[in-house]
């Protein structure tokens, strides 16, 4: 998730990379790049299909909200219903490994919850 064309890097490894502002640089390197921006709406769309999302688009959200509304389960689907919460990580580096998001994770293997996460698994930004 980011904001600015710094962000750009980062959001290219993301399962599911997402845009929040109205950065134009942002979205100009991206096209460059050959990636589309979509609404965070087809994203929705898009994990609902046996396919999956699509490789190589942007999914721009208008609102913290919208996120959550991606994002998170709602709260019929969460324990009660017999569904498992996911956890939204949003952290910064530490260089020793005890904060931020080289422990949440580990923190989140401790409780009832998901916290999906992603890798290199998409081509590394040029």
């Amino acid at each position: 998730m980011g904001d600015s064309l710094s962000d750009l890097p980062a959001m290219s490894l993301a399962a599911l990379p997402i845009v929040i502002g109205g950065d134009a640089a942002l979205r100009a390197a991206a096209a460059a790049q050959g990636w589309a921006v979509a609404p965070l709406a087809a994203a929705s769309v898009a994990l609902a299909t046996p396919a999956g999302l699509p490789p190589n688009v942007l999914y721009e959200a208008q609102s913290w909200e919208q996120i959550a509304a991606v994002l998170l389960l709602p709260p019929a689907a969460g324990p009660a219903a017999g569904g498992v919460p996911r956890v939204l990580i949003v952290a910064g580096s530490d260089s020793g490994g005890g904060a931020g998001i080289q422990a949440d994770p580990r923190r989140t293997l401790t409780l009832p919850v998901t916290a999906p996460t992603t890798g290199p698994d998409r081509d590394h930004w040029p």
